[in-house]
């Protein structure tokens, strides 16, 4: 059986649960992970208002998705050169997939489509990766 397009959360046995950082919440790709299937997280819904998650550090939110179980797609790549939240990222163990940091909300969602059936088998694994998502696919982060 082939199906096209991006995976319908009920075509996996557990489907993941999404986090979608500050820098990438779009309604666009939120809504359309919804339309698919998928339950997602956004900084609003983990601090209780939108007010309550600005400025949050990202060791705050990193923490949390971890002890939810979710995968967090985010654009802050800057986030793995800070010696204090790359440790809390190892301590929260959590699947993480980086956007480009310039794309528009068209191409967010656009990428995560694409790699949609790709990022649901990641997280999969047991163990936790970080993953950059571009136009030519997924692959680990150096």
């Amino acid at each position: 059986m082939t199906t096209s397009g991006p995976p319908r959360a009920s075509s996996w046995a557990a489907p993941p649960e999404f986090y979608l950082d500050e820098n990438v919440v779009t309604k666009s790709l939120r809504r359309r992970l919804i339309d698919l299937g998928y339950v997602v997280h956004t900084p609003a819904e983990l601090f209780g208002s939108r007010d309550e998650s600005n400025g949050r550090a990202d060791a705050d939110w990193l923490a949390r998705v971890g002890e939810e179980g979710w995968a967090a797609i985010s654009r802050d790549h800057k986030i793995h050169e800070r010696p204090q939240e790359i440790a809390a990222y190892r301590e929260a163990g959590i699947h993480m997939f980086l956007l480009p940091g310039k794309a528009t909300a068209t191409e967010l969602t656009a990428l995560v489509e694409t790699n949609l059936r790709a990022i649901c088998a990641a997280t999969s694994k047991r163990r936790p990766g970080i993953w950059k998502i571009t136009t030519s696919g997924m692959r680990p982060y150096p």
